[in-house]
Protein backbone atom coordinates (compact mmCIF):
# COMPACT_ATOMS: atom_id res chain seq x y z
CA UNK A 1 0.00 0.00 0.00
CA UNK A 2 2.86 2.25 0.46
CA UNK A 3 3.75 1.67 -3.03
CA UNK A 4 0.96 3.19 -4.21
CA UNK A 5 2.18 6.85 -2.87
CA UNK A 6 4.02 8.89 -4.80
CA UNK A 7 5.95 11.66 -4.16
CA UNK A 8 7.08 14.32 -6.43
CA UNK A 9 10.57 14.91 -5.88
CA UNK A 10 12.52 18.21 -7.39
CA UNK A 11 15.03 17.39 -9.56
CA UNK A 12 17.73 19.99 -10.45
CA UNK A 13 17.78 21.76 -13.49
CA UNK A 14 20.34 24.25 -15.11
CA UNK A 15 19.38 27.94 -15.02
CA UNK A 16 18.29 29.82 -18.12
CA UNK A 17 19.23 33.10 -17.79
CA UNK A 18 16.71 34.46 -20.19
CA UNK A 19 13.77 33.18 -18.15
CA UNK A 20 15.31 33.61 -14.13
CA UNK A 21 14.32 36.25 -12.16
CA UNK A 22 16.15 39.39 -12.23
CA UNK A 23 17.76 40.52 -9.10
CA UNK A 24 15.81 42.78 -6.38
CA UNK A 25 16.60 46.51 -7.51
CA UNK A 26 19.56 48.19 -5.43
CA UNK A 27 18.06 50.46 -2.59
CA UNK A 28 20.50 52.97 -2.90
CA UNK A 29 21.56 56.09 -4.47
CA UNK A 30 24.42 55.40 -7.07
CA UNK A 31 26.12 58.57 -8.60
CA UNK A 32 25.29 58.87 -12.32
CA UNK A 33 27.97 57.81 -15.24
CA UNK A 34 29.95 60.47 -15.58
CA UNK A 35 30.06 62.53 -19.41
CA UNK A 36 32.06 61.99 -22.11
CA UNK A 37 34.07 65.15 -22.51
CA UNK A 38 34.06 66.59 -25.68
CA UNK A 39 37.01 68.80 -27.70
CA UNK A 40 35.33 71.92 -26.22
CA UNK A 41 35.64 71.19 -22.59
CA UNK A 42 39.05 69.90 -23.08
CA UNK A 43 39.87 73.93 -24.56
CA UNK A 44 37.92 75.84 -22.01
CA UNK A 45 40.16 76.38 -19.32
CA UNK A 46 43.43 77.33 -21.78
CA UNK A 47 40.73 79.58 -23.52
CA UNK A 48 39.73 81.19 -20.50
CA UNK A 49 43.01 81.52 -19.48
CA UNK A 50 44.44 83.23 -22.76
CA UNK A 51 41.72 85.58 -22.49
CA UNK A 52 42.67 86.32 -19.12
CA UNK A 53 45.74 87.13 -20.24
CA UNK A 54 44.99 89.04 -22.95
CA UNK A 55 42.23 91.26 -20.82
CA UNK A 56 44.51 91.66 -18.50
CA UNK A 57 46.82 93.51 -20.79
CA UNK A 58 43.63 95.36 -22.34
CA UNK A 59 41.89 96.23 -19.28
CA UNK A 60 43.98 99.72 -18.10
CA UNK A 61 42.36 101.38 -20.76
CA UNK A 62 38.91 102.24 -19.80
CA UNK A 63 37.39 102.13 -23.09
CA UNK A 64 39.26 98.61 -24.45
CA UNK A 65 37.53 97.30 -20.97
CA UNK A 66 34.25 98.63 -21.49
CA UNK A 67 33.94 97.27 -24.76
CA UNK A 68 35.10 93.88 -23.61
CA UNK A 69 32.89 93.79 -21.02
CA UNK A 70 30.11 95.13 -23.26
CA UNK A 71 31.39 92.25 -26.48
CA UNK A 72 30.92 89.82 -23.16
CA UNK A 73 27.38 91.13 -22.84
CA UNK A 74 26.11 90.96 -26.53
CA UNK A 75 27.61 86.99 -26.01
CA UNK A 76 26.21 86.41 -22.98
CA UNK A 77 22.76 87.61 -24.49
CA UNK A 78 22.81 85.85 -28.11
CA UNK A 79 24.43 82.30 -26.49
CA UNK A 80 22.09 82.46 -23.74
CA UNK A 81 24.63 82.31 -21.03
CA UNK A 82 23.62 81.89 -17.71
CA UNK A 83 23.53 85.25 -15.08
CA UNK A 84 25.08 83.33 -12.30
CA UNK A 85 28.35 83.42 -14.32
CA UNK A 86 28.02 87.44 -15.13
CA UNK A 87 27.25 87.85 -11.11
CA UNK A 88 30.38 85.78 -10.69
CA UNK A 89 32.43 87.76 -13.20
CA UNK A 90 30.99 90.70 -11.25
CA UNK A 91 31.96 89.77 -7.62
CA UNK A 92 35.25 88.57 -9.36
CA UNK A 93 35.69 92.02 -10.35
CA UNK A 94 34.55 94.16 -7.26
CA UNK A 95 37.36 91.56 -5.12
CA UNK A 96 39.91 92.90 -7.59
CA UNK A 97 39.30 96.46 -6.35
CA UNK A 98 39.32 95.09 -3.13
CA UNK A 99 42.72 93.81 -3.55
CA UNK A 100 44.30 96.74 -5.30
CA UNK A 101 43.17 99.29 -2.84
CA UNK A 102 45.11 97.17 -0.39
CA UNK A 103 48.13 95.92 -2.55
CA UNK A 104 48.83 98.83 -5.26
CA UNK A 105 46.11 101.74 -4.72
CA UNK A 106 45.62 103.21 -8.37
CA UNK A 107 42.92 105.49 -8.37
CA UNK A 108 42.51 105.00 -12.30
CA UNK A 109 42.41 101.31 -12.47
CA UNK A 110 40.29 100.99 -9.47
CA UNK A 111 38.13 103.16 -11.40
CA UNK A 112 38.30 100.95 -14.19
CA UNK A 113 37.35 98.14 -12.27
CA UNK A 114 34.59 99.90 -10.41
CA UNK A 115 33.12 100.52 -14.09
CA UNK A 116 33.73 96.69 -15.26
CA UNK A 117 31.74 95.66 -11.81
CA UNK A 118 28.81 97.83 -12.64
CA UNK A 119 28.83 96.85 -16.58
CA UNK A 120 28.80 92.85 -15.09
CA UNK A 121 25.91 93.54 -12.78
CA UNK A 122 24.23 95.28 -15.57
CA UNK A 123 24.42 92.52 -17.63
CA UNK A 124 23.22 89.82 -15.00
CA UNK A 125 20.34 91.59 -14.16
CA UNK A 126 19.16 91.56 -18.26
CA UNK A 127 20.25 87.83 -18.09
CA UNK A 128 18.34 87.02 -15.04
CA UNK A 129 15.53 89.57 -16.62
CA UNK A 130 15.39 87.13 -19.30
CA UNK A 131 15.78 83.84 -17.64
CA UNK A 132 12.64 84.58 -15.20
CA UNK A 133 10.41 85.44 -18.34
CA UNK A 134 7.76 82.70 -18.60
CA UNK A 135 7.88 80.62 -21.88
CA UNK A 136 4.68 81.90 -23.91
CA UNK A 137 1.49 79.84 -24.10
CA UNK A 138 1.01 77.94 -27.57
CA UNK A 139 -2.51 78.93 -26.49
CA UNK A 140 -2.14 82.31 -26.37
CA UNK A 141 -2.81 84.75 -29.36
CA UNK A 142 -0.32 87.11 -30.59
CA UNK A 143 -0.35 90.62 -30.31
CA UNK A 144 -0.62 92.56 -33.07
Amino acid sequence: MDSDIIVPTRVARPIDRRTAPLPPKKLYFSAPPRAQRTRWSRLQLPAIVLAGLVGGALVQDATIGALLAAAYGLVALIWRLPSRITFALAALSLVAVCAMLLLKPDGQLMGNFATYTFIFLIIGVVSLARESRLPRSPYQRKKR
